[in-house]
C-alpha cells in the first residue's frame, strides 16, 4: 500500500509538473483542462481519505461529516469511507442518548437517593 501511495504521488507530480509546463508555455485546449482537473481531483481525494482516517482517530465528527461529503464528491470508496460512516453512526446514537438522559434529568425523572 505504501508503494502504491508512493506511485500515486509521483504520477501527480508529474501531471502537475507537465499541465505546469504548458500553461507557462501558452498550451491550451480540452486535454490540458482534463489533465488539469483530474491532477485536482486527486489531490482532493487524497486529502479527503486523510480526513476520514483523522477524523475517526480522533473522533472529529464535524471533520467527518465534512469528509463524508467531500468522499461523495471526488468519488472516494473503501474502509477508510465505511469506517467514518460507522464513527458518524456512533456519534449520532451517543447524541441522542445524551439528550435523552439530559430531558429525563430535566425533567426530574431521577430522584436522589440520600
Amino acid at each position: 500500500e505504501a508503494a502504491l501511495k508512493q506511485d500515486i504521488s509521483k504520477v501527480l507530480e508529474e501531471m502537475s509538473s507537465l499541465v505546469a509546463q504548458c500553461q507557462e508555455i501558452g498550451i491550451e485546449g480540452p486535454v490540458v483542462v482534463k489533465a488539469t482537473t483530474a491532477v485536482r481531483n486527486a489531490r482532493e481525494a487524497i486529502r479527503c481519505r486523510q480526513d476520514l482516517v483523522s477524523g475517526v482517530k480522533d473522533d472529529d465528527d464535524e471533520l467527518l461529516k465534512d469528509a463524508v461529503v467531500r468522499a461523495a464528491e471526488f468519488n472516494v470508496t473503501g474502509s477508510e469511507l465505511d469506517k467514518a460512516k460507522a464513527a458518524l453512526k456512533r456519534f449520532e446514537e451517543q447524541s441522542k442518548l445524551m439528550e435523552a438522559l439530559a430531558t429525563a434529568v430535566a425533567h426530574g425523572c431521577f430522584v436522589g437517593s440520600g
